[in-house]
């Protein structure tokens, strides 16, 4: 069990005291999902940042080469297995 007390924060902003009891697995367990979440935000982050800027004739060409794309877009191959 880890203990963690707050003087340094009261210290800090002053006007309250806290006390938070915690068990090590499910701190672990927090860190990793917060740790986890500030990777994938970053990440996602880095992939849009590198994502070229098309202009709108650009996308326009590209619209008269390809078309629009599908809505109702069909999965290229499915199969279904029994487990």
């Amino acid at each position: 069990m880890i203990l963690v007390n707050m003087d340094i924060i009261q210290q800090k902003f002053g006007g309250f005291y806290m006390e938070i009891t915690i068990e090590k697995e499910e701190l672990y367990k927090l860190i990793k999902i917060a740790v986890k979440e500030a990777l994938e935000e970053e990440l996602l982050e880095r992939f849009l940042k590198n994502l070229p800027y098309v202009s709108d004739e650009e996308m326009k060409d590209i619209i008269e080469t390809y078309g629009n794309p599908s809505i109702n877009k069909q999965p290229a191959y499915s199969e279904k297995i029994d487990l």
